[in-house]
């Protein structure tokens, strides 16, 4: 805010009351980077606990309609069998691309591809 000048600082306040008493009464959706987890093997029953873990605490923290809307993950199919298990049928699994192209990587690291790649003879 270090720019604004106080006469914006207090239209956007203003603003900012207007708009809580216009959606007092609308459900406010927000997006949580919710799970992270250190695990002892990449198991499809290591992912449902985890998840079953969060869910039971959201229970307790009554945290209503707790089902995720969209889950994104990388590329280990036991998260996203468990995901696609646990989840609603609202729940949309997705995989993350960032990961796509850093396992693509690695893999043509382990084939001696990036060499040959880089080999300026071989044009």
């Amino acid at each position: 805010m270090g720019t604004f000048s106080r006469r914006e600082r207090a239209q956007q306040a203003e603003n900012d009351e207007n708009a809580d008493e216009n959606n007092a009464d609308d459900t406010e959706v927000i997006a949580l980077p919710l799970e992270y987890a250190l695990l002892s093997s990449k198991e499809k029953k290591q992912y449902q606990m985890v998840l079953g873990a969060v869910t039971t605490a959201a229970q307790k923290l009554r945290v209503r309609d707790c089902t995720p809307k969209k889950i994104i993950t990388d590329f280990e199919i036991g998260i996203v069998n468990a995901a696609e298990e646990e989840g609603s049928d609202e729940t949309e699994v997705s995989c993350c691309f960032f990961h796509l192209g850093q396992s693509l990587y690695r893999r043509i690291q382990a084939e001696g591809l990036q060499e040959e790649y880089n080999d300026p003879e071989d044009s």
